[in-house]
């Protein structure tokens, strides 16, 4: 949007990250949790190692809690019972 115009896509887009990239349900291959306080670059390094070792070529599909959740309606995704009813 042009300096000072309102962003409509940001403002109405109520979704996940994962939501963003794909318009299908997809069946994941393996569950990650992410923790916030690592650098995404040793995230992405861990889960490509991961996918060399377990799947190959880049073919293993990934749940990653941190991009598959909707940050903004979290209790919604999660619950709100704590993380071993989530």
């Amino acid at each position: 949007p042009a300096k000072g115009a309102k962003d409509t896509f940001v403002r109405t887009f109520c979704g996940s990250f994962a939501e963003l990239l794909w318009n299908e349900e997809r069946e994941a291959d393996f569950f990650v949790s992410h923790w916030w306080g690592m650098p995404i670059v040793e995230f992405v390094t861990c889960i490509v190692g991961h996918d060399d070792a377990y799947v190959g070529h880049g073919r293993g599909l990934y749940w990653v809690c941190a991009y598959a959740n909707c940050q903004a309606r979290i209790a919604d995704e999660l619950g709100t019972e704590g993380p071993l009813k989530s």
